[in-house]
């Protein structure tokens, strides 16, 4: 009873309760096949979803958005049960990509994605219209969230740092600037995760250079002294 109560939450994260979990996914294969590789084939133990070296936050905020959704989903009994059995077939046909050692990069990520797209596709038709409905007003509140937060934020800079309203609606703009592309991104099916990954972290970077070149010297030495007392409080 206890795994297919796991799996029910598995069953919701995997469905979709975010799009970009199928790229970490996938990116996290191919970090553990080129390992697997380089140490002569041995199986890496770790090759099911969420299991990330290390830990990623993320992750643990999907995990945890999945675990708040289950409460409103309502699965069957026999929809925990088919979950199971998909997860089950996944990771034996994944264990598989990863003791093929004739297997290039290459293969092993196409092979892998297909593997991803078959396993969301079957765990989305396990849903009810009304599962499918809920889960998308979920996505939609959360993402509403994400705005009250950003807004949040933008206001406490502006009183930490002195902000003046030119400067804060040139970093609001930046900010919807940054969506927008990461959206684009996210969406753009002619890439590879781990490019996904490398575009998304220059993003970042240009996001962060765009916002110090709106600050004047001293609220830039103030942001600075901040970050760094967030990271030392950990």
């Amino acid at each position: 009873m206890k795994r297919i109560i796991v799996t029910a939450t598995a069953l919701f994260l995997l469905v979709g309760i975010t799009n970009a979990q199928s790229d970490s996914t996938q990116a996290n294969h191919e970090h553990h096949f080129n390992d697997h590789q380089a140490k002569g084939g041995e199986m890496h133990k770790h090759h099911g979803d969420g299991q990330k070296d290390g830990g990623n936050g993320k992750e643990n905020w999907a995990h945890h958005d999945g675990h708040e959704m289950m409460q409103h989903l309502h699965l069957t009994k026999e929809q925990k049960e088919q979950g199971k059995a998909i997860k089950d077939n996944y990771d034996k046909q994944l264990a598989a990509l990863y003791d093929n050692d004739k297997l290039k990069m290459g293969e092993f990520k196409k092979k892998t994605a297909a593997l991803i797209a078959e396993r969301k596709a079957k765990m989305e038709a396990l849903l009810t219209v009304e599962q499918k409905s809920k889960i998308e007003a979920f996505k939609k509140k959360r993402a509403e969230d994400r705005q009250v937060i950003a807004a949040a934020r933008l206001e406490r800079m502006k009183i930490n740092l002195g902000l003046n309203e030119n400067q804060v609606a040139s970093i609001k703009t930046a900010q919807e600037s940054l969506h927008t592309q990461m959206k684009a991104l996210h969406e753009d099916e002619s890439l590879v995760p781990e490019q996904k990954k490398e575009k998304m972290k220059a993003l970042f970077e240009q996001h962060k250079a765009t916002v110090k070149a709106l600050l004047t010297p001293e609220q830039q030495s103030k942001l600075e002294s901040s970050m760094k007392h967030r990271e030392w409080r950990g």
